[in-house]
């Protein structure tokens, strides 16, 4: 995994971390400095009812930043506040099926400021609903299916909002 955007580097959750790169051609001395706290729960409950046999919850909030340090100055800023959560409700057999239907939620304010700032900040919101199905067509084999809509919201500083309605069946 990376966390500086750089292969081979691990990153420990809630902590401070400098990274030095190699010099620039001016010989400029440039380093990361990082920061991340991420909070996961998770909940589950079973026997729901007749219908509902147990409803999942996920829920994960990230708060990152990490500095470009050049030459003692900070030269660009990254920073991501996010928030992902899940809501699933496992319904009790009917019609020879079983499965699941939920909802998804997820927002990102991401931004990076500094002079080599290329990337736009923006604020992205998408929330999904999904379901999937499975049904016993022998012992040994079981039909699937499932289908998921989302609509994504795009908010870019300075730019004009954009949405779209992804969506997948199989």
């Amino acid at each position: 995994g990376s966390d500086y955007g750089v292969p081979g580097h691990i990153h420990v959750e809630e902590e401070d971390h400098e990274h030095g790169m190699e010099e620039e051609e001016e010989g400029e001395d440039v380093r990361v400095e990082a920061e991340q706290l991420r909070v996961d729960m998770r909940g589950r409950v079973d026997d729901v009812s007749e219908a509902i046999e147990s409803i999942k919850f996920r829920m994960g909030v990230t708060d990152y930043a990490h500095d470009e340090i050049e030459g003692g100055a900070v030269a660009t800023r990254y920073e991501r506040d996010a928030i992902e959560a899940r809501l699933e409700f496992l319904h009790a057999p009917f019609a020879n099926l079983s499965g699941a239907a939920g909802i998804q939620l997820h927002y990102d304010d991401f931004s990076a400021l500094g002079d080599e700032a290329f990337l736009t900040p923006v604020k992205t919101f998408s929330p999904a609903l999904f379901f999937f199905e499975q049904a016993p067509l022998s012992d040994s084999l079981d039909f699937r299916f499932g289908g998921r809509v989302e609509s994504v919201r795009l908010d870019p500083v300075g730019e004009e909002s954009q949405s779209y309605t992804p969506f997948s069946l199989s």
